[in-house]
């Protein structure tokens, strides 16, 4: 996903939604675990820290694509972004998502020789929301204003890529 105008929608809809769903396989299952994006914009890549050796890092190297999944329940904005995952050992990323919010899981600082950045590039987005069909305040609204949707039970859904 690479316009421009997709990805500002979709950092529209994220962007209050700190900790999203990070999905893996191992192989034999697919495993979920929240993981916080230290980002503050998008431009096709989501980014979150991990250690090198943990279970995450491992299944991205068994299988890399891997599916992110938002959920506001006060705006009944849910939002699912797929596509595949690396890990990035750049120490200049490192430095520039580092944050005092990340810390808290992150005890060993961002000078831990064992600490990475788990690059998702995004190749598929969608999302669904309640918003009223005419309401193009609401986040949700406005995107399924300017694209193609599908009316479901929950509310609105729409495509992006």
């Amino acid at each position: 996903m690479t316009d421009h105008y997709e990805n500002q929608q979709i950092w529209n809809l994220i962007k209050d939604m700190p900790v999203g769903m990070l999905t893996t396989y191992d192989g034999h299952r697919m495993h979920s675990r929240p993981m916080y994006v230290v980002q503050d914009g998008y431009e096709g890549t989501l980014w979150f820290f991990t250690h090198i050796g943990s279970e995450k890092t491992k299944n991205v190297f068994y299988q890399e694509n891997v599916c992110v999944t938002f959920s506001n329940p006060d705006s009944g904005v849910q939002v699912s972004l797929s596509g595949d995952a690396k890990l990035n050992l750049d120490r200049s990323l490192i430095n520039r998502f580092w944050s005092g919010a990340v810390e808290t899981w992150l005890p060993g600082g961002k000078d831990d020789s064992k600490l990475g950045i788990l690059e998702v590039t995004v190749s598929h987005a969608e999302y669904w929301g309640q918003g009223r069909a005419n309401d193009v305040s609401h986040p949700a609204g406005a995107v399924s204003a300017e694209i193609a949707c599908e009316k479901y039970a929950l509310g609105r859904q729409a495509k992006l890529n």
